[in-house]
């Protein structure tokens, strides 16, 4: 596993170097006179990471942590140490809060998960309830005047400044429930069960809410889900594999992009999907280290005084080092920085790793292959977002609760598959 993730670190940093920070200089990432301490500071973050992934992973938390792993702790340890403005003392302490909030999620983790059944519904309820929240949120969206336009990925600005013009807060609600929380339960079952009918239900359901929405992250997510669904199916998930694919495919596209004298692939897997994470987290750090300090008041908080700012952390990075009206957002952990420093990092570390449990208990006894894919969406918000943004508004609290209703007759024991053995 160790070797795994150090060839993954290798690909991404000789991608970033080769072909993203020589083009978007501008956006941050200018070296910044790294050290050999400072190097060697990263390389034995990474070594500890790794660790704490299950190399043989067979609950979807296991998939969540490689996910994170890859998409959050690896760039954000990386990135900020290679480029930025931080200092040795800030570099290291990120370095730091980073491992320590993923060794707390792994032992947060740790330990049997006995099933928990909020309730029994039949198999009919089930899909009355499912297909009746869907419709009717559909139907909500379409009469807020919300056009839908089916764009290229280049051509989507437009798309989304109308969706944000006409939408209200319960119609952006909705928007999270559904994509995060509805339409991939729907492509998973159907994968599972080979239903092509409800397959086809969940995957326009995505191309619906892309065209009303224009959020690329949709499209990336339904790729993401289907390719965890193929490398689950058997029960388990092996992250050697998991972690060579990744590193295969940021290798490819570099040699594609510097084989075509261009950076364009490049830039959407590697700049887009990994190291922007990086870059941000850096910026959030150096703009909110020694306080003020939002603490929640915000959002959730609120009545507890009001904000040291006058805008949300994300707006307020995007302000300070891109452009206003550019929202900054990073992941979780950036988050928790903004809100309580070091410590908020931590604290969000372990909200997250309470999510996790949660969804493993309640998807207990569903097949693998059905509860991982599932979460992606989920996964992909956490590698950009807040955790608690997550779970009001991006679907994680709709997905814990439609998981936790599917009834046993879709249900294949996960502990009868454990007493037959692994699988060959």
């Amino acid at each position: 596993m160790v070797t795994g993730v150090g060839l993954y670190t290798l690909a991404l940093v000789w991608s970033v170097d080769t072909l993203i920070a020589p083009v978007f200089g501008y956006q941050g990432y200018v070296d910044r006179s790294w050290s050999l301490f400072e190097l060697v500071g990263a390389i034995v973050a990474t070594v500890v990471l790794s660790l704490t992934v299950d190399p043989d992973g067979r609950l979807p938390s296991d998939v969540a942590r490689l996910f994170l792993l890859l998409t959050t702790a690896v760039p954000v340890v990386w990135i900020p140490m290679l480029y930025g403005t931080l200092s040795t003392l800030q570099v290291q302490n990120l370095m730091l809060t980073v491992t320590a909030s993923f060794v707390l999620i792994a032992l947060a983790l740790r330990g049997g998960r006995r099933r928990l059944v909020v309730l029994h519904v039949s198999r009919t309820t089930f899909w009355i309830l499912l297909s009746g929240f869907g419709i009717l949120s559909v139907a909500y969206l379409a009469s807020r005047g919300i056009g839908l336009r089916l764009s290229g990925f280049a051509d989507v600005y437009a798309q989304r400044e109308q969706y944000r013009t006409n939408v209200d807060r319960l119609g952006a609600y909705l928007v999270g429930w559904l994509a995060g929380g509805t339409f991939p339960v729907l492509i998973a079952l159907g994968l599972h069960l080979r239903r092509l009918a409800v397959t086809l239900t969940g995957l326009l359901g995505v191309v619906l809410l892309y065209s009303l929405t224009g959020y690329k992250s949709y499209a990336i997510a339904v790729a993401i889900l289907i390719g965890t669904f193929v490398m689950t199916r058997r029960g388990h998930v092996r992250t050697w594999h998991w972690v060579s694919l990744l590193s295969g495919l940021i290798v490819a596209v570099g040699v594609l992009d510097l084989a075509r004298s261009g950076y364009g692939f490049t830039s959407l897997l590697v700049r887009r999907a990994l190291s922007t994470a990086g870059i941000n987290t850096g910026y959030y750090v150096d703009l909110f280290d020694g306080g003020p300090y939002y603490a929640l008041r915000h959002s959730v908080l609120s009545f507890a005084g009001p904000s040291p700012y006058d805008t949300p952390p994300g707006l307020l990075v995007g302000r300070t080092y891109y452009d206003a009206g550019t929202a900054a957002n990073a992941n979780f952990l950036a988050d928790g920085f903004a809100n309580a420093g070091w410590i908020g990092m931590l604290v969000a570390a372990l909200l997250v790793a309470l999510l996790l449990r949660a969804y493993d208990k309640v998807s207990d006894g569903l097949p693998l292959c059905v509860s991982a894919p599932a979460l992606v969406f989920i996964l992909l918000a956490l590698a950009n977002t807040a955790v608690l943004t997550v779970v009001a508004t991006h679907g994680a609290a709709v997905l814990v609760g439609w998981v936790s209703l599917l009834p046993a007759s879709l249900a294949v024991a996960r502990r009868r598959d454990q007493r037959a053995g692994p699988p060959s």
